[in-house]
């Protein structure tokens, strides 16, 4: 009996509910501060260049973040449902914020950090102050905010898991 009852105080514990009854997932919230823009030379600063973070985060072994973008894992939760990006602060008040959703960031940086090649499925870069608002591809494993225009914005992310389809 005390084995059964540990057993469903950690289920409990873990948001699992015995039965299959369990909480209904809810958004994911998160909010950073990138501190400098990060124009993309190639496509003439019409979007931030995801590259810098993405390979700074990588060749730090995930745990640098910043200050060019900030990077954060993507609730698979959330796959398929909304998110939008908001500029929460910045002082110049031109901030542009963009976000590459991502299956992986490569396999590894090789000699040649340029050679390196990640698997982007999700790029919402629109040319104007502010965030960005739209679908969470789904299979993302990452994302990365950067920003092309402004210093200093902090930004809050809210994704929200996609409505359930009525029977």
């Amino acid at each position: 009996m005390k084995t059964r009852a540990a057993v469903i105080v950690a289920l409990l514990t873990l948001g699992v509910m015995p039965g299959g009854a369990g909480a209904t997932a809810g958004p994911q919230e998160e909010t950073g501060t990138i501190i400098f823009p990060i124009p993309d030379p190639q496509t003439g600063g019409a979007s931030c260049f995801q590259g810098v973070p993405r390979r700074i985060n990588m060749a730090s072994q995930g745990t640098v973040s910043g200050p060019f973008g900030v990077i954060f894992d993507v609730d698979k939760a959330t796959w398929n449902g909304k998110f939008k990006l908001d500029v929460a602060t910045g002082p110049t008040g031109q901030e542009d914020l963009d976000i590459y959703f991502f299956l992986n960031f490569g396999p590894g940086i090789p000699e040649d950090p340029s050679m390196n090649s990640p698997s982007i499925i999700g790029t919402f870069n629109n040319a104007a102050v502010g965030g960005e608002k739209g679908t969470i591809p789904a299979e993302s494993t990452k994302a990365i905010v950067c920003m092309k225009g402004g210093i200093i914005a902090d930004f809050e992310y809210v994704g929200t898991p996609p409505k359930k389809k009525k029977r």
